[in-house]
């Protein structure tokens, strides 16, 4: 397929068209090119003319679907009739690109450096338009991707780290076609002390990860998110990071060392909850005082400590008469009991 299907404003309408029946498709397309044509006058913008560049490329291979070179594809989404008035338009729209008056399109190529190559696909598919139109055989009806994702959005699936911490992979929102979803990797919910149980959020890791449907469709699934519980998920992460991955491919050991940082957020959070200094009031003040605690307490969790020895290190190095022993074991036993929660299958 031609280079000026390829930017996002150009897919962008081929997706729309292959919405539409042939029947229709002409319509956006006239549209599409008129919004150049009345450019004349005013300044052009880069979206616009990419769309119509593509626009006039499919016109010209639907009055001659040798331009297609065999894309079956593209011979299917250009099988509709072209009258004078698109034929034109299409003309026109070419033309405005190359009119260097107020034109964003020019300017953009001209700064990357590329702009010979642009006005050359120009003047190709200028050339095209001038060519006699030809007849087109039937085509081969191409069959519509189904409007249904074969991943529907809530669909939760359950992915395991290196480290065997389990998580959901809830998909929070899926592309036109299905091949590509978002997901929210999810863990546990966050501990009973930190609220009341109506409270309770899960450990959203990471939200807006990107991965194939295709891939995923493979995957162990559990019971399905409703969609009020989808709220916020994707925006919600615990651990922030933005990157993609692909064909269900996570980098190894990148989810673990993104639990380990919501893993100190949920520590922090605990260690004021119980507040075995009794800062609570100056929290504003202090806001650093427990990142010790927190320290402290993913050392003894790495070497598998029970919360009798979390608390215990606790006491020898961030303990004294000023520290309430009560709450700190309470802090201990609700960490503890946190972690272990990671290596439970989800219900």
């Amino acid at each position: 397929m031609s280079a000026v299907f390829e930017a996002d404003d150009a897919a962008d309408l081929l997706a729309e068209l292959e919405e539409r029946s042939p029947g229709r498709r002409p319509a956006l397309l006239r549209r599409v090119l008129a919004r150049i044509v009345a450019a004349a006058n005013g300044y052009l913008e880069l979206p616009a003319a990419a769309a119509g560049l593509a626009a006039a490329a499919l016109v010209a291979v639907a009055r001659n679907g040798d331009l297609a070179q065999g894309d079956e594809h593209l011979e299917g989404l250009t099988a509709f009739p072209v009258d004078t008035r698109l034929h034109e338009l299409a003309t026109a729209a070419l033309d405005r690109l190359t009119d260097p008056r107020d034109n964003e399109w020019l300017e953009a190529w001209e700064e990357s450096g590329a702009l010979t190559t642009r006005l050359g696909d120009v003047a190709h598919w200028r050339q095209a338009l001038t060519r006699p139109a030809v007849d087109r055989p039937a085509v081969r009806r191409v069959r519509r991707r189904p409007r249904v994702p074969p991943v529907p959005i809530g669909a939760t699936f359950l992915r395991v780290t290196a480290s065997g911490r389990h998580l959901r992979a809830v998909v929070v929102d899926v592309d036109y076609r299905g091949e590509t979803i978002d997901l929210a990797l999810v863990g546990p919910a966050e501990p009973s002390s930190l609220g009341g149980d109506e409270d309770r959020r899960p450990v959203v890791v990471v939200g807006g990860l990107q991965c194939s449907g295709a891939a995923a469709a493979n995957w162990p699934r559990l019971g399905d998110v409703q969609p009020q519980g989808l709220r916020g998920l994707a925006h919600r992460a615990t651990a922030a990071i933005d990157f993609r991955i692909t064909y269900g491919s996570i980098p190894a050991g990148l989810v673990d060392q993104l639990i380990e940082e919501a893993n100190a957020q949920i520590f922090e959070a605990l260690a004021w909850r119980h507040d075995p200094l009794g800062i609570a009031a100056w929290r504003e003040d202090l806001a650093e005082e427990y990142r010790p605690w927190v320290e402290t307490t993913e050392e003894a969790i790495r070497d598998g400590a029970p919360a009798s020895d979390i608390a215990a290190l606790l006491s020898v190095r961030c303990g004294g008469a000023h520290v309430d022993t009560a709450a700190l074991e309470r802090y201990a036993e609700d960490a503890h009991a946190y972690i272990e929660s990671w290596m439970m299958p989800p219900d």
